[in-house]
């Protein structure tokens, strides 16, 4: 019964945190387009993550690994496996967030993921 507990925790973590990056990207990055507000506030997700999930005395190898799963699920695809040339895909996103407003967008998001990463890494220092 606990491995089907530890189980569906961590499916249910995994959708919540992912659910809650992509609507933040949404709203704050790509609608009032302040990608700044989001790399903070992405750092500061993934610290309460693990605030949270110490103070529900969550298991680390759940907090720690819905995470790292929801890392990897918002990583941008590979251009490389498209029919289309990288440098072309490249140019078509970059021509997307100027055309929004945002300079350096491809940046900016990778700058929020590296956030997640630094404050998840603060949060289990301070936390665990």
């Amino acid at each position: 019964m606990f491995i089907l507990y530890s189980i569906l925790l961590f499916l249910i973590s995994v959708f919540l945190l992912n659910i809650i990056i992509t609507l933040s990207n949404n709203v704050i990055f790509l609608f009032f387009r302040k990608p700044l507000i989001w790399i903070v506030f992405m750092g500061l997700l993934s610290f309460l993550w693990f605030f949270m999930g110490s103070s529900f005395n969550n298991s680390f190898d759940i907090v720690w690994w819905s995470a790292f799963i929801v890392f990897l699920l918002n990583i941008p695809p590979n251009n490389k496996d498209m029919y289309i040339a990288p440098a072309e895909i490249s140019k078509i996103i970059d021509d997307m967030y100027i055309e929004m407003g945002i300079k350096n967008g491809r940046l900016k998001y990778r700058l929020g993921l590296i956030a997640f990463v630094v404050g998840g890494i603060v949060g289990w220092y301070m936390f665990y």
